[in-house]
């Protein structure tokens, strides 16, 4: 790699760093990786429709919150936000128990009907023994394809996928309605 690109390529990550999912309550560890580009948003779009959001003492939970966990049902409100550096998102949480809480993978999706139009991935570990687990203020990108003032009023599906190191799949979502377009006060 020459080095003008190694330089582009050092910014990007930096950047990158910047967009991704903030507090994870104070349990979780540092951010081990994150997966927003297109061609890998559909990840959950071909899991079975028998993975539980339940097995055996393993449970997860999806849900929204920045710095506490809320519960979300069929039906809530969920703010779409535009955010500092111009990308729209719904913030998604989720709190869980009962799996290897080390480098586990999770998927958030946001879906209109069956298209996606939104989703984020991460790398992630707890630290702690602690349970429930808390993964709060992760920002599900809408995708740059969706005008997000289409998305006011609809019904969306925001799911999250979650596997952990010995590759328990734990599945949950809720059907929520889009209020869009808040802007956020962050800098």
């Amino acid at each position: 790699m020459n080095p003008p690109s190694l330089a582009a390529a050092a910014l990007f990550a930096a950047c990158l760093a910047g967009c991704g999912g903030g507090n994870n309550g104070s349990d979780a560890g540092d951010d081990v990786g994150i997966d927003t580009h297109r061609d890998a948003f559909d990840v959950t779009a071909d899991i079975p429709g028998d993975v539980p959001s339940e097995v055996g003492s393993a449970w997860i939970e999806v849900g929204g919150g920045e710095s506490t966990f809320v519960a979300l049902h069929d039906g809530d409100s969920v703010d779409v936000i535009r955010g500092p550096q111009g990308g729209y998102h719904i913030t998604g949480a989720w709190r869980g128990a009962g799996f290897q809480p080390r480098f586990f993978t999770m998927n958030f999706d946001i879906r209109l009907g069956d298209e996606l139009v939104g989703h984020v991935g991460y790398i992630d570990n707890f630290e702690g023994d602690d349970e429930p687990w808390e993964y709060l203020s992760a920002t599900v990108f809408i995708g740059d394809w969706v005008d997000p003032a289409s998305l006011d009023g609809e019904t969306l599906r925001l799911s999250i996928l979650v596997e952990d190191r010995d590759g328990l799949l734990l599945y949950d979502e809720v059907s929520v309605v889009a209020d869009c377009c808040i802007e956020t006060l962050r800098p």
